[in-house]
């Protein structure tokens, strides 16, 4: 059975979003991988793999 893993990043719904909110959302990414706060797609599905079997 899944579960919600809360670890995991909520995406906001952009359709709901002021222009403001939307540009805000997209310059905290921008920061993030200006600061190297990124992962790999590799280490993204190794997560994930790990997750699955793990049932999470």
């Amino acid at each position: 059975m899944l579960t919600t893993n809360p670890d995991l990043i909520s995406l906001p719904d952009v359709s709901k979003m002021t222009d403001e909110e939307f540009d805000a959302e997209i310059q905290k990414g921008l920061d993030d991988v200006q600061a190297g706060r990124t992962t790999t797609i590799q280490e993204m599905f190794d997560q994930l793999h790990k997750d699955i079997k793990q049932g999470k």
